[in-house]
């Protein structure tokens, strides 16, 4: 490997570059990246209150064909790295994007030269500047054979999309480079399936093909056999070792996770409604996420007037997400269907007691009132019967505590996460060495 060094992101921020310098900048592609930018950053419709506001400005600022804007990444590597191009459908503070974030993070400290792609702006773009790791953001991302992708891909030894929104992409780069396709959703790949003929035959194109869980991957098995169960990895929130505290009084439960009826917040009130009166004495129930459905959202805040243990928050930012979960003594998946949320990844790692849903992708990984609960139903009462067990076993939570701290390691470290995803990616790296 040569001596000299070059932008983590090597040939492919070059591309960027050259693409950029020949794009024709007028007043309305630049007064489209400034709304792109302010929906991105959460500045306009980010709180969720209004997210038909941030939906309207962003099919206004795609009439007006935004420019490709590049945030170079600080970081230099030696030269000779392969080149991996990530692409996101967005940068938001949510899941997806931190997994491409986490995915960027371990390639470049193999070594590797990367640059995420994405179709929008968001707080993991300054978080992936941060970290030394240049980004490309362009709204026409997902057009079919997009100028933007086809440069990259000239650029790059191998590609990663993340999440079935990125298919456009898929299409375009699996012809001309080794692509990997990362999906996490469960039900939106069926409804996708459902209104978009090319998506099926889409799932042929890759190299290979990951899922998060078996839930999601289990929507794409009959289209793409081979699809892999890759399962996340994060650093814990809590270090192992460290003394777990004794269950609050009242018992502390969270809910992390946007407000919408997918993530299941009014199963969660239902069941609080059906617990007996001593056991709603002994708990609180915190509800924090960004509002995607305002509907749902008010329903939600109207039950709430016959549940006074009950409190719903906005959005926390990533350091306040953190003291939250900490504080807490429970964490709830209430979700009806949600493939391997990093909430529950997080709430193992730290130690607290894990309760969710079967039809979460986390509870094939749990032994009931071992390292966590699940559910026997989704629904009020198969959570009302979880949430009722859990209070009856407070005493063991501690032991329990430990034991979701050791699953964590075991299934869901980062470098547990680091060493599949090396393995996985192998083929794509012999390939770009012996060229």
């Amino acid at each position: 490997m040569s001596s000299q060094l070059e932008d983590s992101s090597g040939g492919a921020l070059k591309a960027a570059t050259a693409f950029v310098a020949a794009e024709k900048p007028t007043i309305r592609s630049r007064l489209a990246n400034i709304i792109h930018g302010l929906a991105g950053s959460g500045m306009v419709g980010g709180t969720g209150l209004f997210p038909w506001v941030r939906r309207r400005l962003m099919r206004l600022a795609n009439s007006f064909h935004p420019l490709t804007l590049i945030y170079r990444g600080e970081a230099r590597l030696p030269q000779g790295g392969p080149h991996a191009l990530l692409v996101s459908n967005d940068l938001s503070a949510s899941g997806a994007p931190k997994i491409i974030f986490e995915i960027a993070q371990i390639l470049h400290a193999s070594g590797f030269q990367v640059a995420v792609l994405s179709g929008s702006d968001g707080p993991f773009r300054t978080a992936l500047t941060a970290a030394g790791i240049s980004s490309i953001v362009d709204p026409n991302v997902f057009k079919p054979d997009a100028p933007i992708v086809m440069a990259l891909a000239a650029a790059s030894d191998f590609a990663i999309c993340n999440t079935v929104l990125t298919a456009p992409v898929v299409r375009s780069l699996s012809p001309m480079i080794p692509t990997y396709w990362y999906i996490h959703e469960v039900s939106l790949v069926s409804e996708m399936l459902a209104i978009d003929p090319t998506l099926a035959p889409t799932f042929a194109l890759p190299m290979s093909m990951w899922s998060g869980s078996e839930l999601s991957a289990a929507e794409v098995r009959p289209f793409r056999r081979d699809i892999k169960i890759l399962p996340y990895g994060l650093d814990p929130l809590l270090p192992s070792g460290h003394k777990l505290s004794t269950p609050h009084d009242p018992i502390r439960i969270a809910i992390f996770g946007s407000i919408e009826r997918r993530k299941g917040q009014d199963i969660a009130l239902e069941a609080i409604a059906l617990l007996p009166v001593e056991l709603r004495q002994m708990i609180s129930l915190s509800i924090y996420g960004r509002v995607l459905d305002a509907t749902f959202a008010r329903m939600l805040r109207n039950t709430l007037k016959s549940l006074p243990e009950v409190t719903i928050h906005g959005e926390l930012a990533p350091e306040a997400y953190r003291r939250k979960m900490l504080e807490c003594d429970a964490v709830l998946i209430s979700s009806r269907d949600d493939t391997l949320p990093l909430v529950s990844l997080d709430a193992l790692g730290a130690g607290r007691v894990l309760m969710c849903t079967p039809t979460t992708g986390t509870s094939a990984y749990l032994s009931n009132g071992v390292d966590g609960f699940v559910a026997g139903a989704t629904d009020a009462q198969g959570m009302a019967a979880m949430i009722t067990d859990a209070i009856l076993r407070r005493d063991s939570w501690p032991k329990i505590g430990i034991a979701a701290q050791k699953l964590f390691a075991l299934a869901f470290s980062k470098e547990a996460f680091a060493a599949r995803l090396r393995a996985e990616i192998e083929p794509a790296i012999r390939s770009s060495l012996a060229s």
